[in-house]
C-alpha cells in the first residue's frame, strides 16, 4: 500500500501537561534499550562535564576519558532514532500523518529551544546542546518521509565533506568569520557551522540514527547489521590514530575545553593566520568533526543503540539495563539537572579530581529510576510532549480542559507518536524524550 493511500492514523489524545503515574492507561511501551542508550549518553555527558581525565596509562580513570565527545554523539544518534519513530517508524507517513508528524516535532523544537534559553541565563562553562538539538529538529521534517537508504546516503555526505564546510565556510563568507563581531548574532550560521556541535556534521548523526529508526527496532536482522557495521566504522577509523601512537591513548584524548558561553561558539581560532588544513582534517580529538571522528564516533553509537536493543529483548535485562533506563525515559530532566547543578558546583570549570560528577551520576540514576517506577514520564518530557500534541492538533480531552481532579485522561488509539504507535507502525517505541 502506498504512502498516500495507506489508511490515516486515528488520533488520539493530547498528553496532560503533569505527569501521569504509571497506573494510567497509556497504549504502547517503552523500548529498554533504547532508553538505556540514551540514559548512557547523558551519564556520559555529566562525565565529560565535570571530570578532566587523567592521561593515558596513568591510572584507570584515564579510561573515563573515553566519554568526550562520544556521548554527546550518541545523544545525537538516538535523537534520530526518536524523529523516526515519532514520523511513523518503519511506516513513512503521508497527508495528515505526515503533517501532524512534522508539527509535534517542530513542538519539541520549540520547547527545547526555550529551555536552552532559560540556561544559557545560568554562566556556565558546559557547551549547552540543546539550542542545536532543537535546530536539528528543525532540519530534520524534510528528511521525515525518506527511505532508510536515502537517509544512510545523506549522512555519509555530510560525513565526509561536513568538516570541510564548517572549516571553510567561515573563511569564505566574511559575517561567518572567526571572530567576526556579528558571530554571535547570527544564529543560524552558528549552529550551522561555528558551534561545538555544527549541523552541517552532526545531522550526519541524527540522519543515522532515522536510518536505524526507520529500519525498525524489532526488526533483529538490522539490528545486528548496525551492531556489526557500527564496530567496524569504529574500529577501522580509529586504527590509524592507534596505530600511529603504538597504543590505545587517541582512544581516550581529553581537549581540556576553555571556558565559554552557553552558546558554543568557537572563537579558538585566529583569523590571521588562516586554518591548518592537516589539522583540521586529520585529527581524532574530541568534537573534532573529521571524517575520523565522525564515522568512528558515530559507527560506535550506532552499534551502541543496536546492541542495547538487542539485550532489552531478553528477557533478564530488565534488571541488567535498569540504572540506565530509568536515566534515559527522563533524558531531558536529568540533562536540565546535570547543568544547574554542575553551574552552581564547579563554576570554573573542569576539575581535575572528578569533583562532584560522579555523585551527581549516581543521584541522577537513583533519583531518576525511583521516579520512573511512579510516573511514566519525567516533568519536562511531559511538558515538551504536551506542548507539541497541542501544536500538532491532538485533542485535548475534556477532563485536561477542566480540570485533573483524579481525572485520568481517556487514551484513545495512537497517532504517530514516539510512544503510543499506531495500528500500522511495528515499534513499540520509547519517547524521544
Amino acid at each position: 500500500m502506498s504512502v498516500t493511500q495507506q489508511m490515516p492514523f486515528p488520533l488520539r489524545s493530547a498528553r496532560p501537561w503533569w505527569p501521569q503515574p504509571r497506573h494510567t492507561r497509556v497504549t504502547g511501551s517503552r523500548v529498554p534499550g533504547l532508553d538505556a542508550a540514551r540514559g548512557l549518553a547523558v551519564l556520559g555527558m555529566v562525565i565529560a562535564h565535570s571530570m578532566l581525565t587523567p592521561t593515558w596509562g596513568s591510572g584507570p580513570a584515564a579510561l573515563l576519558g573515553f566519554v568526550h565527545g562520544r556521548s554527546g554523539i550518541l545523544f545525537a544518534t538516538v535523537a534520530g532514532v526518536s524523529l523516526a519513530i515519532i514520523s511513523g517508524g518503519t511506516q513513512r507517513l503521508g497527508g495528515d500523518d505526515l503533517l501532524r508528524a512534522r508539527a509535534t516535532v517542530l513542538g519539541r523544537a520549540v520547547v527545547l529551544l526555550l529551555i536552552a534559553g532559560a540556561l544559557s541565563m545560568i554562566p556556565t562553562t558546559i557547551q549547552v546542546i540543546l539550542a542545536s538539538y532543537a535546530f536539528w529538529f528543525a532540519l530534520s521534517l524534510p528528511a521525515l518521509r525518506w527511505r532508510p537508504r536515502t537517509l544512510l546516503v545523506v549522512a555519509c555526505c555530510l560525513a565526509l565533506v561536513g568538516k570541510l564546510l564548517v572549516t571553510g565556510l567561515p573563511l569564505w563568507i566574511p559575517t561567518w568569520g572567526y571572530g567576526s563581531p556579528d558571530l554571535g548574532g547570527n544564529f543560524v550560521p552558528t549552529l550551522l557551522a561555528t558551534t561545538v556541535s555544527p549541523a552541517l556534521v552532526w545531522m550526519a548523526f541524527v540522519l543515522a540514527g532515522m536510518a536505524l529508526g526507520r529500519f525498525g527496532l524489532d526488526n533483529v536482522r538490522a539490528l545486528r547489521g548496525f551492531l556489526v557495521a557500527g564496530l567496524v566504522l569504529f574500529a577501522g577509523f580509529a586504527a590509524p590514530f592507534v596505530i600511529s601512537a603504538g597504543s590505545p591513548a587517541p582512544l581516550f584524548n581529553d581537549v581540556q575545553r576553555s571556558a565559554t558561553s552557553t552558546t558554543g561558539i568557537d572563537r579558538t581560532t585566529d583569523p590571521a593566520t588562516g586554518i591548518d588544513w592537516q589539522r583540521a582534517l586529520w585529527s581524532f580529538e574530541p568534537n573534532s568533526g573529521t571524517v575520523f571522528e565522525v564515522f568512528s564516533s558515530g559507527g560506535l553509537a550506532l552499534a551502541l543503540i543496536a546492541g542495547l536493543v538487542l539485550l532489552g529483548r531478553l528477557p533478564w535485562s530488565r534488571w541488567v539495563l535498569l540504572p540506565l533506563t530509568g536515566v534515559g525515559s527522563m533524558a531531558l530532566t536529568a540533562y536540565v539537572i546535570h547543568v544547574v547543578v554542575l553551574s552552581d558546583a564547579q563554576p570554573e570549570g573542569l576539575v581535575a579530581d572528578g569533583g562532584p560528577g560522579g555523585w551527581l551520576c549516581l543521584g541522577l540514576v537513583v533519583a531518576c529510576g525511583a521516579w520512573s517506577q511512579v510516573f511514566v514520564s519525567g516533568p519536562l518530557e511531559q511538558l515538551t510532549g504536551a506542548v507539541a500534541d497541542r501544536l500538532a492538533g491532538y485533542p485535548v480531552p475534556r477532563s485536561q480542559v477542566v480540570g485533573h481532579q483524579g481525572a485520568t485522561p481517556q487514551v484513545g488509539r495512537a497517532g504517530p507518536d514516539e510512544s503510543r504507535p499506531g495500528p500500522v507502525n511495528r515499534i513499540r517505541a520509547a519517547r524521544a524524550g
